[in-house]
């Protein structure tokens, strides 16, 4: 299983292909969290914040469908005001 600055720093070399990544943020559990319990909103996605929206339209585009660890990749634009509030879900 991968760390969390091994999913953002990988996750950022691959988005940075398709354009200028300003930001990668991979939400970690919280220090309260209960093992067996869900995680919290946001915990196991990725969050990558690029300079423009050219960009993230071709990250977005590129990355949609692929798989990574077995699983599925959704990409969606995300609010960027939530984005820099750190409000992850």
């Amino acid at each position: 299983m991968l760390e969390y600055t091994d999913v953002e720093d990988e996750t950022f070399d691959e988005m940075e292909q398709y354009g200028r990544v300003t930001q990668v943020i991979a939400p970690r559990p919280s220090k309260n969290y209960v093992p067996g319990q869900p995680f919290e909103p946001g915990v196991g996605k990725v969050f990558v914040r690029f300079e423009n929206i050219q960009d993230a339209e071709v990250g977005k585009k590129a990355m949609s469908g692929r798989r990574f660890e077995g699983r599925i990749v959704g990409a969606h634009f995300y609010p960027e005001d939530k984005f820099k509030k750190g409000e992850f879900v």
